[in-house]
């Protein structure tokens, strides 16, 4: 089916839900197809990419109603990608020569425009620390799009055909207010179903328990291999910042490469949290986050 218009709306109210409704006709008219992802799978947005297997440009799609595709400069051979929901405080750096090198611009906000607010719109390297940025072409976040997660590029006018970045903007997450954390082996963050305390939330960067919401996951002194993590007062800083998909590895944000581990061996304390260098061939650093 060819498309040539469609609907985005969400639905917060009776669970996290995102939906899109795409129609073979202008105007919200003929046939259509109701796509939603829920739960695990749960998408926070949708991108419009021109071209089929997601590739071409990009247009970021908003909660709002788009009857025509062909005024969107978008073809109706499309192809329509979600994005998954990451837990993650988002940050973007920006660098005035190739190699990351050169005068360095640092954001966790959108940018409408990069001349407007003092900058130097001439961009030759992009780092994105954390979360989900859209990069344009221009200002007001016209042009074109690109749609990216954390990624060192450190020749932009070659990956992007562009010598500038006019505006940029964070893809805002849909939070929710409560997480399940389930690991693949038993530890204490393992779910039992019996307990609030395996009940997780995630607020602003920072892990809290259910029971002890004015506390969040900390490592305990000196960031290093094996190094504990536990429950430590909100202070509001990067320490306690952390970074997670709905599946996969949990990062620490300050201290790039370090996630969250279960120390393991035969002592009283093998089922305690650490923190360890990330390591694709260590299923105990694989977590799994269920909504609630």
């Amino acid at each position: 089916m060819l498309l040539h218009s469609f609907q985005t709306l969400q639905d917060l109210i009776d669970s996290p839900l995102l939906q899109i409704i795409l129609y073979s006709e202008p105007d919200f008219r003929g046939e259509c197809l109701w796509e939603q992802h829920q739960g695990v799978s749960l998408s926070s947005s949708w991108v419009l990419c021109e071209n089929k297997q997601f590739s071409g440009n990009m247009y970021v799609l908003s909660e709002e109603d788009y009857p025509s595709l062909t005024s969107m400069g978008c073809p109706s051979s499309c192809s329509v990608l979600s994005i998954k929901l990451t837990l993650s405080v988002p940050s973007v750096s920006l660098f005035g020569l190739e190699g990351l090198e050169g005068r360095e611009i640092t954001t966790e906000s959108e940018v409408t425009s990069l001349v407007q607010d003092g900058f130097n719109d001439h961009i030759l390297s992009v780092r994105v620390n954390s979360g989900c940025w859209v990069l344009c072409e221009h200002s007001n976040y016209r042009g074109r799009q690109f749609l990216l997660e954390p990624i060192e590029i450190t020749n932009w006018p070659k990956f992007s055909s562009l010598d500038r970045i006019g505006s940029m903007y964070p893809i805002r997450q849909v939070s929710p207010p409560q997480l399940t954390l389930l690991f693949i082996s038993k530890n204490r963050f393992h779910q039992t179903g019996e307990t609030s305390l395996d009940i997780w939330f995630y607020q602003e960067g920072r892990i809290k328990n259910k029971l002890s919401p004015s506390m969040c996951l900390q490592v305990m002194g000196s960031v290093e291999p094996a190094a504990k993590v536990v429950l430590w007062n909100e202070s509001r800083q990067p320490i306690q910042n952390w970074s997670a998909k709905m599946q996969g590895p949990i990062g620490s944000l300050t201290f790039p490469g370090m996630v969250l581990d279960v120390k393991g061996g035969r002592t009283y304390d093998k089922e305690h949290v650490v923190v360890m260098p990330e390591n694709d061939e260590r299923p105990s650093q694989q977590w799994e986050i269920q909504l609630l």
